[in-house]
């Protein structure tokens, strides 16, 4: 197992999910664009559980500490 560095999300990003009510409520493309940052800036694409590369958006999911339903509008984690 790897240790992700969280970082802060970027402006561009910012401005696309503040103002949703949900995570459901954010366009698919911005949510894949945040997902393949991630990926790159701190994982080097490789999945922090069992450090395999991950080539594929598709085969892939996000792990949250929160459950996405838990979290509220305007929620900083």
């Amino acid at each position: 197992m790897i240790k992700v560095n969280k970082l802060e999300p970027q402006r561009y990003y910012i401005k696309h999910i503040k103002n949703k009510a949900s995570y459901k409520e954010i366009d698919a493309n911005v949510k894949n664009s945040i997902k393949l940052d991630m990926l790159d800036k701190e994982q080097n694409h490789v999945c922090c559980y069992c450090e395999i590369e991950i080539k594929n958006l598709e085969d892939s999911h996000i792990d949250h500490v929160i459950p996405q339903s838990k979290l509220i509008k305007g929620a900083k984690l």
